[in-house]
Protein backbone atom coordinates (compact mmCIF):
# COMPACT_ATOMS: atom_id res chain seq x y z
CA UNK A 1 0.00 0.00 0.00
CA UNK A 2 1.57 3.68 -0.90
CA UNK A 3 -0.22 6.77 0.30
CA UNK A 4 0.16 10.29 -2.18
CA UNK A 5 0.46 13.44 -1.37
CA UNK A 6 -3.50 13.72 -1.54
CA UNK A 7 -3.31 11.14 1.00
CA UNK A 8 -4.99 8.85 -0.85
CA UNK A 9 -3.80 4.81 -0.64
CA UNK A 10 -3.08 2.49 -3.42
CA UNK A 11 -3.41 -1.20 -3.32
CA UNK A 12 -1.41 -3.27 -5.92
CA UNK A 13 -3.60 -6.49 -6.56
CA UNK A 14 -3.03 -9.10 -9.55
CA UNK A 15 -3.84 -12.35 -10.78
CA UNK A 16 -3.26 -15.11 -13.11
CA UNK A 17 -5.11 -17.92 -14.45
CA UNK A 18 -4.50 -20.68 -16.87
CA UNK A 19 -6.15 -21.32 -19.73
CA UNK A 20 -9.28 -23.01 -17.82
CA UNK A 21 -9.57 -20.03 -15.93
CA UNK A 22 -7.98 -21.87 -12.68
CA UNK A 23 -6.18 -19.44 -10.44
CA UNK A 24 -2.48 -19.96 -10.70
CA UNK A 25 -1.42 -16.79 -8.82
CA UNK A 26 -1.65 -13.30 -6.83
CA UNK A 27 -0.23 -10.87 -6.19
CA UNK A 28 -1.20 -7.89 -3.05
CA UNK A 29 1.67 -5.38 -2.92
CA UNK A 30 4.35 -7.14 -4.49
CA UNK A 31 3.58 -10.57 -2.31
CA UNK A 32 3.18 -12.91 -4.79
CA UNK A 33 1.14 -16.40 -3.91
CA UNK A 34 1.45 -18.83 -6.59
CA UNK A 35 -0.59 -21.83 -6.75
CA UNK A 36 0.52 -25.25 -7.86
CA UNK A 37 -1.93 -27.57 -9.48
CA UNK A 38 -2.67 -31.21 -10.10
CA UNK A 39 -4.30 -30.89 -13.65
CA UNK A 40 -7.36 -28.63 -12.36
CA UNK A 41 -6.90 -29.09 -8.18
CA UNK A 42 -4.83 -26.31 -6.38
CA UNK A 43 -2.66 -28.62 -4.19
CA UNK A 44 -2.04 -25.31 -1.86
CA UNK A 45 -0.13 -21.99 -1.78
CA UNK A 46 3.05 -20.72 -1.17
CA UNK A 47 4.14 -17.03 -0.88
CA UNK A 48 7.09 -15.65 0.72
CA UNK A 49 7.24 -12.34 2.86
CA UNK A 50 10.40 -10.88 3.69
CA UNK A 51 12.79 -14.04 4.70
CA UNK A 52 9.57 -16.17 5.56
CA UNK A 53 8.54 -18.74 2.99
CA UNK A 54 4.83 -19.79 3.67
CA UNK A 55 3.35 -22.59 2.59
CA UNK A 56 -0.24 -24.36 2.63
CA UNK A 57 -0.70 -27.96 1.33
CA UNK A 58 -4.54 -28.57 0.81
CA UNK A 59 -6.01 -32.43 1.85
CA UNK A 60 -8.48 -33.32 -0.12
CA UNK A 61 -10.58 -36.89 0.41
CA UNK A 62 -10.94 -39.80 -2.54
CA UNK A 63 -13.88 -38.12 -4.06
CA UNK A 64 -11.24 -34.49 -4.51
CA UNK A 65 -13.26 -32.52 -1.62
CA UNK A 66 -11.31 -30.47 1.13
CA UNK A 67 -10.83 -31.95 4.07
CA UNK A 68 -8.35 -29.96 5.60
CA UNK A 69 -4.71 -28.30 5.31
CA UNK A 70 -1.16 -28.63 6.25
CA UNK A 71 0.90 -25.14 7.07
CA UNK A 72 4.29 -24.28 7.31
CA UNK A 73 7.02 -22.35 6.79
CA UNK A 74 10.80 -22.20 6.17
CA UNK A 75 11.49 -22.19 10.08
CA UNK A 76 10.32 -25.58 9.99
CA UNK A 77 12.40 -28.47 10.22
CA UNK A 78 12.26 -30.56 6.90
CA UNK A 79 8.88 -32.32 6.09
CA UNK A 80 7.41 -30.80 9.78
CA UNK A 81 3.61 -29.09 9.24
CA UNK A 82 0.95 -28.18 10.98
CA UNK A 83 -2.32 -29.71 10.47
CA UNK A 84 -5.84 -28.38 10.34
CA UNK A 85 -9.38 -30.31 9.15
CA UNK A 86 -12.39 -29.27 8.83
CA UNK A 87 -16.22 -29.58 9.67
CA UNK A 88 -18.71 -30.14 6.83
CA UNK A 89 -22.33 -29.77 7.11
CA UNK A 90 -24.78 -31.71 4.40
CA UNK A 91 -24.17 -29.31 1.75
CA UNK A 92 -20.57 -29.49 1.73
CA UNK A 93 -20.08 -26.22 3.46
CA UNK A 94 -16.72 -25.68 5.99
CA UNK A 95 -18.52 -24.88 9.43
CA UNK A 96 -15.32 -25.57 11.73
CA UNK A 97 -11.65 -25.89 11.92
CA UNK A 98 -9.88 -28.24 13.94
CA UNK A 99 -6.07 -28.59 15.41
CA UNK A 100 -4.27 -32.08 14.97
CA UNK A 101 -5.68 -32.47 18.13
CA UNK A 102 -9.13 -32.35 17.71
CA UNK A 103 -9.73 -29.11 19.39
CA UNK A 104 -12.13 -26.96 17.59
CA UNK A 105 -10.17 -23.59 16.59
CA UNK A 106 -13.18 -21.87 14.81
CA UNK A 107 -16.19 -22.00 12.71
CA UNK A 108 -17.78 -20.58 9.77
CA UNK A 109 -21.82 -19.51 9.78
CA UNK A 110 -22.93 -18.56 6.42
CA UNK A 111 -26.30 -16.46 5.38
CA UNK A 112 -28.57 -17.46 2.76
CA UNK A 113 -26.19 -15.90 0.24
CA UNK A 114 -23.62 -17.26 1.09
CA UNK A 115 -21.77 -14.45 3.29
CA UNK A 116 -19.18 -15.72 5.68
CA UNK A 117 -19.06 -14.82 9.55
CA UNK A 118 -16.18 -16.09 10.75
CA UNK A 119 -15.52 -16.80 14.91
CA UNK A 120 -12.40 -18.06 16.32
CA UNK A 121 -12.17 -19.89 19.86
CA UNK A 122 -10.99 -18.04 22.34
CA UNK A 123 -7.28 -19.65 23.66
CA UNK A 124 -6.18 -19.78 20.17
CA UNK A 125 -2.36 -19.37 19.35
CA UNK A 126 -1.82 -16.76 16.17
CA UNK A 127 -1.41 -19.46 13.76
CA UNK A 128 -4.71 -21.03 14.45
CA UNK A 129 -6.60 -17.89 14.73
CA UNK A 130 -4.65 -17.25 11.25
CA UNK A 131 -5.44 -20.23 10.25
CA UNK A 132 -9.69 -19.69 10.16
CA UNK A 133 -9.57 -16.25 9.63
CA UNK A 134 -7.04 -15.96 6.44
CA UNK A 135 -5.20 -19.06 5.34
CA UNK A 136 -8.02 -21.04 5.03
CA UNK A 137 -9.34 -20.58 1.34
CA UNK A 138 -12.62 -23.19 1.51
CA UNK A 139 -15.42 -21.99 3.05
CA UNK A 140 -19.11 -21.83 1.16
CA UNK A 141 -19.49 -24.96 -0.90
CA UNK A 142 -15.74 -25.58 -1.49
CA UNK A 143 -13.01 -23.31 -3.03
CA UNK A 144 -13.41 -19.53 -2.23
CA UNK A 145 -11.47 -18.08 -5.74
CA UNK A 146 -14.01 -16.91 -7.78
CA UNK A 147 -13.74 -19.14 -11.85
CA UNK A 148 -16.53 -16.77 -13.37
CA UNK A 149 -13.57 -14.50 -14.62
CA UNK A 150 -10.75 -15.82 -16.90
CA UNK A 151 -8.48 -13.45 -16.96
CA UNK A 152 -7.79 -10.14 -14.57
CA UNK A 153 -4.60 -8.55 -14.84
CA UNK A 154 -4.94 -6.06 -12.01
CA UNK A 155 -6.82 -3.36 -9.55
CA UNK A 156 -5.68 -0.60 -7.86
CA UNK A 157 -7.65 0.87 -5.18
CA UNK A 158 -7.36 4.87 -4.57
CA UNK A 159 -8.88 6.06 -1.09
CA UNK A 160 -8.75 8.46 1.05
CA UNK A 161 -9.84 8.74 4.93
CA UNK A 162 -13.97 8.60 4.24
CA UNK A 163 -13.65 7.60 1.12
CA UNK A 164 -12.62 4.22 -1.39
CA UNK A 165 -12.02 4.40 -5.42
CA UNK A 166 -12.04 1.06 -7.38
CA UNK A 167 -9.98 1.74 -10.50
CA UNK A 168 -10.12 -0.73 -12.77
CA UNK A 169 -7.18 -1.65 -15.02
CA UNK A 170 -8.45 -4.95 -15.94
CA UNK A 171 -9.51 -7.43 -18.71
CA UNK A 172 -11.91 -9.85 -18.60
CA UNK A 173 -11.94 -12.38 -21.35
CA UNK A 174 -14.83 -14.75 -19.86
CA UNK A 175 -17.58 -13.33 -21.71
CA UNK A 176 -15.98 -11.83 -24.72
CA UNK A 177 -15.78 -7.87 -22.96
CA UNK A 178 -12.51 -6.27 -23.17
CA UNK A 179 -12.47 -3.19 -20.60
CA UNK A 180 -9.73 -0.83 -19.63
CA UNK A 181 -10.41 1.56 -17.24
Amino acid sequence: MVQDKLGYFYFYIAFTYNVDGIRTSKTVDGVKHEYPLNGSQVMGERWKSGSVVYTLVYLYDENGFPMGLKYRTNAYAANEYDYFFFEKNLQGDIIAVYNASGTKIGGYIYDAWGVCTTSVTSGNTTLENSIVQSYNPFRYYGYQIPKSVTVIVSYVFRGGRNNCVLENCSVYCSDGTVMFG
